[in-house]
């Protein structure tokens, strides 16, 4: 009896030191930035993550692998360094993306087959105005070896790679990390905000 006794002991033990030891390592994980959530308080990335929606970045993602095109993800604003902004990565390093025909294309072939990450650029009069008279041919960009092409879900309120001042590219040197998941709260919250 008390041999069955002190196994059950150390059983609750082993159980509770195991616990101890993983709240550590995640608290410890979220103590060194790698893990850390950001408040949403703009339109840009409507649906997907609306206003007041608080997600979790993982700035550890793209140690170990490059990002991926549809990845959502947190940078450096390249026009307002103190703010991070949100976006899905859409043009990779080396490739040409385009507007033609309200469809995003990127070297040439239409990324709209994909239902689930489906870009239409809907609102051209906005763009024009913000952009000048361009036509859809017209609208064409390059990337670098370490750029990405990124675009808000709400093509026609998102700031994005098609209206920065300094070029379209993101410079991978400014991307915080990757979206891992979203809570949506319905308010507005506090915590460091993105757009």
């Amino acid at each position: 009896m008390n041999n069955r006794r002190q196994g059950t002991f150390r059983s609750l033990l082993h159980a509770m030191v195991g616990g101890v030891v993983l709240a550590l390592f995640l608290h410890t994980w979220a103590v060194m930035g790698l893990v850390f959530p950001v408040a949403i308080h703009g339109d840009s990335m409507e649906p997907t993550l609306p206003r007041g929606s608080r997600v979790i970045v993982d700035r550890a993602a793209y140690l170990w692998h490059k990002p991926q095109r549809w990845d959502v993800v947190v940078f450096r604003c390249p026009t307002k360094a103190n703010e991070l902004c949100v976006k899905r990565i859409v043009g990779l390093p080396g490739e040409t993306v385009s507007l033609a025909g309200g469809h995003i294309q990127v070297d040439g072939e239409s990324l709209c087959g994909n239902v689930q990450h489906e870009l239409r650029y809907q609102d051209l009069v906005a763009f024009r105005a913000r952009h000048g008279n361009f036509s859809p041919q017209d609208v064409k960009w390059q990337l670098g070896e370490s750029e990405y092409f990124v675009l808000g879900d709400h093509s026609s309120v998102s700031e994005d790679s098609r209206s920065w001042w300094h070029g379209p590219s993101l410079p991978a040197a400014l991307l915080v990390g990757k979206v891992l998941g979203v809570r949506r709260t319905g308010r507005e919250v506090p915590g460091e905000p993105t757009y």
